[in-house]
């Protein structure tokens, strides 16, 4: 981005920025993301770039969708599809989809957010963009997973594992393998959890990706919590729970201490659990 503004070039500029965006978004950091899409719509905007300001407005939609913002998500994904553009780049025309499937996910029925991602899907695949086929793969497991069809959401998001495997792209692989880990946990099927956590923990530690590496470390010890084993649920909280604290991610570490709680309460120590609960609850105000 530096050399953009060195040589003045604001489209550089502009799309180097929606690539932070992105970036930021992959790391879980929202307020990153938000910062970086609405400079980048400013440029794109102030320049009639509007592919990328389209791009920029879909991926503001997506944060405020993780972030719960309906009106704000809405509005964005509406804004980017009213804009028009005569360069037939399929790629802008995939992100608006995917953005507006995405917020039905998270505000709208499960049935809607389904339907959208196929239609997402199969627009990826007619253009053969293989890495929007693996977002709209990704988007349309979880939307089963909302649903409630957790076998289905397990082969959705293994397809789109085996995709993102020949594309590349560890924290997009570990995130994966989580999710299909919670499918496995939704199923009951505990060892074939602990085996894809086990691999996201080996991809995050070996590509320094601290996010999924104590989320991974967080749902191996919900895991363990599940099958019995109460000391393994508490060695790995507890590998997690710093971790959380390293990035700062205070709703993380209220239920990594939540969990704690519960795990104590379980194996009948009464006052180790109350001690937890009480760290967790100061995460509240």
């Amino acid at each position: 981005m530096a050399a953009a503004r060195q040589i003045g070039d604001k489209r550089g500029e502009a799309y180097n920025l929606t690539v932070l965006g992105e970036a930021s978004m992959l790391n879980f950091n929202a307020s990153e993301a938000l910062k970086f899409f609405n400079q980048a719509v400013q440029l794109a905007d102030a320049k009639m770039e509007y592919s990328i300001e389209k791009k920029a407005l879909a991926g503001m939609s997506r944060v405020y969708s993780f972030l719960g913002n309906k009106d704000a998500a809405l509005q964005a994904v509406r804004q980017a599809a009213n804009l028009k553009t005569n360069d037939g780049n399929f790629e802008i025309s995939f992100e608006v989809l995917n953005a507006a499937a995405l917020a039905l996910n998270t505000f709208d029925t499960p049935q809607n957010a389904v339907q959208a991602f196929q239609v997402a899907l199969e627009f990826a695949r007619q253009y053969g963009d293989k890495i929007g086929d693996t977002r709209a793969l990704y988007g349309l497991g979880f939307a089963y997973q909302k649903a409630g069809n957790y076998q289905k959401a397990l082969e959705i998001l293994n397809q789109a594992l085996q995709l993102r495997r020949k594309i590349g792209n560890k924290a997009v692989e570990a995130s994966l393998l989580v999710g299909i880990s919670n499918q496995n946990i939704s199923l009951n099927q505990y060892p074939a959890a602990l085996e894809s956590l086990n691999q996201a923990l080996t991809i995050a530690q070996s590509n320094n990706i601290p996010f999924f590496r104590a989320l991974a470390l967080h749902d191996t010890g919900f895991v363990y919590w599940k099958m019995g084993d109460n000391r393994k649920a508490i060695e790995f909280y507890n590998l997690a729970l710093p971790l959380y604290e390293s990035l700062n991610d205070k709703q993380s570490q209220a239920r990594t201490l939540a969990n704690l709680a519960i795990v104590y309460e379980t194996a009948g120590d009464k006052k180790r659990a109350k001690e937890y609960r009480k760290k967790a609850e100061r995460f509240k105000n």
